[in-house]
C-alpha cells in the first residue's frame, strides 16, 4: 500500500461506493492512476472490481447499463451520460495467437489481476479507503522514468505481441526509457509483431510517432521498426537525417510520417531521376499496407513530392500553392521544409523559409483569393454573359489564375469585363 492521495471525481468516487455498498471491492487501474501520480488529467477511467458482470449490472440496475465484453468481465455504466468500463478482477488463460487469450477466469483477488498486466506503470490501482496499490514497483519505475514489464519481459510479450510496441509507445509518450531486461525482450522477440494486424500496429506507431520521444525511440529500437514498415533500409545510420527532422517537428501525423519517408528512395540506392517522386510512390505502398486511411496516404504522398520543390516568397507564388495543395496541406508542406531546414548551415533557407510564412500568414489575414470560392464571380455572373456549359469552368479557372498571379484584382467589375474581353477574343478567332 502507498499513502498517495488521488482526488477522484464525484462520478468515479460514486461507482466506486456504489460497489462497496453492494459488497464488492473496486479500484480505479491503470492508465488513469499513472496519469494522476504524475500530476496529468487521465483521458479515461478505468474501474476493476470484484463483482462479476451480472453483479455490477445489479449494482447499477438504475443506469443504463451496456454489455461492452462481457465474456472479458467488462460492463460499461453510463452516469450523467459518461461511460464509464467496470471489469471484473480475472486471471488470463493461454496465449494461442500472440495478442488475446482463449479465455478468463474471473476471480476476486486484485494482486492476481494487477499481476497479468503489461508494465508496472500500469498495473498499479487506487481507492479512497485503501489508498495507492502497487505490488510490482510502478511508483518507483515513475520517479525514475523506466519501462518495465510485470514480471518475465519475455513471457509478456509471447502474451500479447502488441505489447512490443506499447512499451514503445509508452517511452515516446511519457519520455521514458525502457527498462534493460525489457528492452532486450523487445530486441529479441520483434518478430512476433508478424502476427499482429496491421490496424493495431499502424495504431500504436501513430501515437508513437507524434509523441516527444519519437526520434529518439525510432533511432534506439530501428530494428524493431523495420521489422514492421516495409521499405525501411536496413541501415539505421542512414536515417540519422530523418530523426533529427522529426525531433525539429510539430507533432502532426501526416507531418513526422512524410519526414520518416521523405527519401525513401535515395535511402534504398534506387537510381531514378526523380526521387522525390519514388520516395511518393514508395511511401505510398508503406501507407496502404499499414492501413493508414486514403487521406492520410495522399497527404503525406504530396508533402514527399513537393519538400523539396522551389517556393518564392512572392504572393503570386504563395497563393499559387495555397490553391494547388489547400491551405492545411500548404501549411504542412512549410513545416516539413522548416524541419528538413533545421540546422545553423541552412540559415539562408530558414530566413526564406520565414519570408514565405509571413506571406501566406499576410494573404490568410487579408482574405486574399486563391480558390473558386472566393472569386469575386461566379457561374451565374458567366451563364448572364452567355456562356454555357464547360466554357463557365473553363472561364472561372482563367479567371481565377489571372487573380492568383495578381494580373487583375478580385473585384467583380474588373472580373465581368476580363471575361467579355476574352470572350470577344475568342469569338473574333473564329470568325
Amino acid at each position: 500500500m502507498n499513502q498517495a492521495f488521488i482526488l477522484l471525481p464525484d462520478d468515479v468516487s460514486f461507482i466506486l461506493s456504489t460497489l462497496s455498498v453492494h459488497g464488492h471491492t473496486a479500484y480505479i487501474v491503470g492508465g488513469c492512476v499513472r496519469d494522476c501520480v504524475m500530476q496529468k488529467t487521465p483521458e479515461d477511467w478505468d474501474i476493476c472490481t470484484s463483482a462479476k458482470p451480472q453483479e455490477t449490472k445489479e449494482a447499477f440496475s438504475d443506469f443504463r447499463t451496456i454489455d461492452t465484453g462481457l465474456s472479458h468481465g467488462t460492463v460499461t455504466v453510463i452516469v450523467r451520460k459518461k461511460p464509464y468500463e467496470i471489469t471484473t478482477y480475472r486471471i488470463d488463460g493461454d496465449y494461442q495467437d500472440n495478442r488475446r487469450p482463449e479465455r478468463v477466469t474471473f476471480i476476486s483477488d486484485l494482486a492476481k489481476d494487477l499481476s497479468r498486466r503489461d508494465f508496472t506503470v500500469n498495473a498499479m490501482a487506487y481507492n479512497e479507503s485503501q489508498g495507492l496499490v502497487d505490488l510490482f514497483g510502478g511508483m518507483r519505475d515513475i520517479e525514475n522514468r523506466r519501462i518495465r514489464t510485470v514480471g518475465d519481459a519475455g513471457e509478456r510479450f509471447l502474451e500479447d505481441a502488441l505489447r512490443i510496441l506499447r512499451a514503445l509507445r509508452f517511452a515516446s509518450t511519457l519520455g521514458f526509457a525502457i527498462d534493460p531486461a525489457t528492452a532486450r525482450a523487445i530486441h529479441e522477440n520483434k518478430s512476433l509483431l508478424q502476427t499482429i494486424a496491421k490496424e493495431r500496429i499502424q495504431a500504436e506507431f501513430s501515437k508513437l510517432l507524434v509523441a516527444p520521444g519519437a526520434h529518439t525511440v525510432l533511432r534506439e529500437f530501428y530494428d524493431v521498426f523495420f521489422e514492421i514498415i516495409p521499405g525501411l533500409p536496413s541501415d539505421a545510420g542512414l536515417f540519422n537525417q530523418n530523426f533529427h527532422a522529426i525531433a525539429c517537428a510539430k507533432h502532426d501525423l501526416e507531418v513526422r510520417l512524410a519526414l520518416l519517408l521523405y527519401n525513401i528512395a535515395e535511402l534504398n540506392a534506387e537510381k531514378t531521376d526523380f526521387p522525390a517522386e519514388r520516395s511518393a510512390e514508395i511511401a505510398k505502398t508503406v501507407l496502404k499496407s499499414l492501413r493508414y486511411e486514403n487521406k492520410v496516404v495522399s497527404t503525406v504522398a504530396t508533402l514527399i513530392l513537393h519538400h523539396d520543390t522551389p517556393i518564392a516568397p512572392t504572393g503570386a507564388c504563395v497563393k499559387k500553392w495555397l490553391h494547388t495543395l489547400g491551405e492545411t496541406r500548404f501549411k504542412k508542406l512549410l513545416l516539413v521544409r522548416r524541419a528538413l531546414s533545421s540546422s545553423p548551415k541552412n540559415e539562408n533557407l530558414l530566413e526564406e523559409l520565414a519570408q514565405t510564412e509571413q506571406c501566406m500568414q499576410e494573404i490568410l489575414n487579408k482574405n486574399d483569393c486563391f480558390s473558386l470560392q472566393t472569386l469575386a464571380i461566379g457561374g451565374n455572373d458567366l451563364l448572364a454573359l452567355g456562356l454555357a456549359g464547360k466554357d463557365v469552368g473553363n472561364m472561372l479557372d482563367h479567371l481565377l489564375e489571372l487573380v492568383i498571379a495578381e494580373k487583375i484584382p478580385n473585384k467583380e467589375e474588373k472580373l465581368l469585363k476580363t471575361a467579355v474581353e476574352i470572350l470577344n477574343r475568342t469569338n473574333k478567332s473564329k470568325k
